[in-house]
């Protein structure tokens, strides 16, 4: 069985396309046209990423190695953050949808 864990993931609508990113993971972001494309091509690069990165012997992001308790509590966090950076800190944001989700992204590499 693989063992998954939801990773927090920000998408933001500009005006021709959807770009993604996920603050727990740096360097690991997508752009694709619709919100569909962009949610599949996310977890496809937070997969190649944890791939990479374990490939490489290079340290994994915090978020993955976390036990269960604390991933929980992590995941509300990093969501209330978000919110907070989201739609408090920029006032050009109460006029957009973004969208703040969790994607599910094996860690059986």
């Amino acid at each position: 069985m693989e063992n998954m864990i939801k990773v927090l993931v920000v998408i933001e609508k500009g005006e021709s396309s959807c770009g993604a990113y996920s603050p727990d993971v740096p360097g690991c972001f997508a752009v694709a046209e619709t919100r569909e494309e962009i949610e599949q091509l996310m977890q496809e690069a937070l997969q190649s990423h944890i791939e990479f990165l374990v490939e490489k012997k290079l340290p994994l992001p915090k978020v993955l190695v976390a036990s269960y308790a604390c991933q929980v509590w992590y995941q509300r966090w990093h969501a209330f953050l978000a919110f907070i950076r989201t739609y408090l800190f920029s006032w050009k944001h109460l006029f957009r949808r973004d969208i703040v989700k969790y994607v599910d992204v094996s860690l059986s590499v």
